[in-house]
């Protein structure tokens, strides 16, 4: 069994699979595939950490890898709509990479809210966002809109072997096993677990105070503003 939850580890497993004729393709391909290719599609969900996804975004744009990022916008660890943020899942669409609105269900509940929530990810993005995948599927309440392309049925259908590390556990070993197992595989990465080191506890205490800190800057920079604009009427020291 592998245990290797590292930047390396993940670039030389997808390298292989390329060395041994796989196309790397995104979520917008799937009606571009044929029966004579073998294929691998990577997915990333941004369950913890805007900062994470970018770092590897980055990483994946320099050695040619080109993936598919799904955004929440109902996350209780980061904020989507902050400023930084905003700005870290730009640069992921500059670096080539596909964006999707990973849906938390307890949420956005209807085809209407899903919808609106696109509209909200794609002005963030400057991009039509056509895919959503569902967060916690196996625990919150299911959702199916075929409007959409769905980031896990859809490629399932397409006869995809899905393979995820969700919790920091291969549930079928790592992807680096199953290298030429299947003509096309689906794996579903998330950032967090391969950009940060530490036990599964520590990384998410690490995004956590990620965001922690980005609040402290953007107060302070509020605070800063909020001084600037008082100085311009002389108001300085007034109720400071």
């Amino acid at each position: 069994m592998c245990n290797d939850f590292t930047l390396s580890h993940y670039i030389d497993t997808v390298n292989l699979y390329r060395d041994v004729g796989y196309k790397i393709i995104q979520i917008k391909d799937l009606g571009t595939l044929n029966n004579d290719d073998k294929y691998l599609l990577i997915r990333h969900d941004v369950d913890l950490s805007i900062k994470a996804a970018v770092e590897l975004a980055a990483y994946e744009h320099v050695h040619n890898i080109i993936t598919s990022y799904y955004i929440l916008l109902y996350s209780p660890i980061y904020n989507t709509l902050s400023p930084t943020n905003i700005d870290g899942i730009r640069q992921i669409v500059k670096y080539g990479h596909q964006i999707g609105l990973h849906v938390d269900s307890r949420f956005e509940t209807n085809f209407t809210s899903v919808s609106n929530s696109m509209l909200v990810l794609g002005d963030i993005c400057g991009t039509h966002i056509e895919t959503f995948a569902q967060h916690f599927r196996s625990a919150t309440p299911k959702i199916l809109f075929p409007s959409y392309i769905d980031g896990y049925w859809d490629i399932v259908n397409a006869r995809f072997k899905y393979l995820s590390d969700s919790s920091m556990n291969w549930r079928e070993d790592c992807f680096c096993q199953h290298l030429d197992k299947y003509r096309r595989l689906m794996v579903l990465i998330h950032p967090e677990w391969h950009v940060f080191e530490g036990k599964r506890g520590n990384i998410i205490d690490r995004a956590r105070d990620i965001e922690m800190s980005r609040i402290d800057r953007d107060v302070t920079a509020w605070k800063d503003l909020q001084v600037k604009y008082l100085e311009q009427f002389g108001k300085i020291g007034i109720n400071a």
